[in-house]
């Protein structure tokens, strides 16, 4: 799970909902790319220190906002067929905008054909259910949820049997032949035609598999940041114009056209494989620039007496868009250097540590210096 996907061609959403910068954009990163469209002022918060524990803005839902796809755009028709709904979030005020608050919904009551991840009525903290568009509830958590804590949230069926989880653990099952074609999807409020019922908090990683029960018993939630990653050791070849900041997420299938040097490479492109990582430039709208032109830095871990220099992934990003320019491992000595930058442009390093779970540092607002 963390480093492939082997449903991937099946997913209809696949949206992390957080950014570097605090750019209001919400990628999708499925096959189909489509857009979601705000509403209200739904944004990227920094309010929850958690939301940033892995150093990016969490989309936050203020109680009065939304993100909506087109009609007919086929991300949560699923039939009376096997599913997975996925997601994490995090509640503010017990989720509560407004009474009944809606996470996701594909249809607005009473109409059939839906469902929706709600907030229970009035509790703070609350329960999360999984109810059907007409109002019926089918599974509830079996305890509240605790305010500002990030939960992951799972909704399967498989075989005609519908579960809940959180956090991996089941907490309900019932048999489940309904039909769920309502063709319709919006997070943060009802589709009603005046919008209602809105959640208050934090939403990321959501991903949407028809046809696919991912889960059938208790498991462990997938790493933060794992949906967007390809499979291990692999690459692809990149488009001359990528689609948005994020889709260096996307590497994972076979050979890599690089962006402005035009060379073709086999590398891993995943930071947790490390040792064949070269550099490579892969940014939106990059253009190789001076070889002369450069920015170098050290990967060290604490220690006693004095740090150590490690051998780390490290990658280099835009200071302005985040948009990833080039990606290397440091040597044994802990030295990295990226080449062919610009003087006028600044940069942001980021150095991963695989050896431990969630652990980066960074370093912002670099400018690089030309090489004697």
């Amino acid at each position: 799970m963390d480093l492939s996907d082997a449903h991937y061609d099946q997913v209809s959403l696949l949206v992390p909902m957080n950014s570097h910068l605090g750019t209001p954009t919400w990628a999708d990163f499925s096959k189909s790319a489509r857009a979601l469209s705000p509403a209200g002022t739904p944004l990227f918060n920094s309010y929850y220190a958690n939301s940033r524990k892995d150093g990016l803005w969490v989309t936050y839902f203020n109680g009065g906002s939304s993100l909506t796809l087109p009609d007919n755009a086929n991300v949560a028709n699923f039939g009376t067929g096997d599913f997975t709904v996925e997601l994490r979030l995090a509640l503010h005020d017990g989720g509560h905008g407004s009474a009944w608050p809606r996470i996701l919904e594909t249809n607005h009551y009473p109409n059939p054909g839906g469902w929706g991840l709600v907030g229970s009525a009035s509790e703070n903290p609350g329960r999360l259910r999984f109810d059907l568009s007409d109002g019926s509830p089918l599974l509830i958590t079996q305890s509240a949820l605790t305010n500002l804590t990030y939960c992951h949230v799972a909704i399967t069926r498989a075989a005609g049997q519908l579960r809940l989880f959180l956090d991996g653990v089941l907490q309900g099952a019932l048999a489940s032949a309904h039909d769920f074609s309502a063709n319709r999807f919006r997070m943060g409020s009802n589709l009603n035609p005046s919008p209602g019922e809105y959640f208050k908090g934090w939403v990321r990683d959501l991903r949407i598999t028809p046809g696919v029960a991912r889960y059938t018993a208790d498991f462990t939630p997938p790493a933060v940041n794992s949906f967007y990653r390809g499979p291990a050791g692999l690459s692809r070849v990149l488009p001359q114009t990528l689609a948005s900041a994020f889709r260096f997420g996307q590497l994972g299938e076979p050979t890599e056209q690089t962006k402005g040097i035009q060379a073709r490479r086999r590398v891993a492109p995943n930071p947790q494989i490390g040792r064949g990582v070269v550099v490579r430039n892969v940014a939106l709208g990059y253009q190789a620039g001076d070889r002369t032109v450069a920015l170098s830095g050290t990967t060290k871990v604490k220690a006693l007496p004095a740090d150590l220099p490690v051998s780390r992934p490290v990658r280099l990003y835009r200071n302005d868009t985040g948009a990833l320019v080039a990606e290397t491992q440091s040597r044994v000595d802990g030295s990295y250097t990226f080449q062919g930058l610009s003087l006028d442009q600044r940069y942001f390093v980021v150095a991963f540590d695989p050896t431990h779970v969630h652990r980066a540092v960074v370093a912002d607002h670099l400018t690089a210096e030309r090489i004697p």
